[in-house]
């Protein structure tokens, strides 16, 4: 061994250096969450509001499918089928919050009766969209959007 210079003494060195180590490791990792704290207050609570409307937006939409076929002729020329638009009125009863004043609405709207819209609310549950009509013509769609 070197003068002055004893095992001990290289001992309490590598401790040091392993300490120092685990402070700078300590502090890393606090700051990682930190800034993970601080992007997860930014997206809940300041941006929480934009979020929920643009997933909102994202869930009820309109989707128009267009028809893969169109006309068809007999060997005469005399039209057998045509493609004819068909709308069919949903309601996701979970985003409903006043479920009478939908209805009253629905039936100024559309021809169904009080009894039967309520009906149909009654026997499904919230979670899931409910057909409360079949074949609502272009003009009842577009009044209802």
């Amino acid at each position: 061994m070197k003068p002055g210079i004893t095992s001990s003494g290289l001992q309490s060195t590598g401790l040091a250096d392993i300490q120092g180590r685990l402070l700078l490791a300590r502090v890393v990792v606090l700051i990682i969450v930190g800034l993970l704290v601080v992007r997860l207050w930014q997206l809940q609570v300041r941006d929480g509001v934009y979020y929920r409307n643009l997933s909102h937006d994202n869930r009820t939409r309109s989707v128009v499918l267009h028809p893969v076929r169109g006309f068809i002729y007999d060997r005469n020329g005399v039209l057998l089928a045509n493609s004819v638009p068909i709308f069919n009125l949903y309601v996701e009863l979970g985003d409903v919050s006043d479920r009478e004043a939908l209805i009253g609405k629905l039936v100024e709207l559309l021809s169904l009766e009080r009894s039967e819209l309520t009906g149909i609310m009654d026997t499904h549950a919230g979670g899931t969209p409910v057909r409360l009509k079949k074949g609502v013509s272009l003009k009842e769609a577009a009044n209802i959007e």
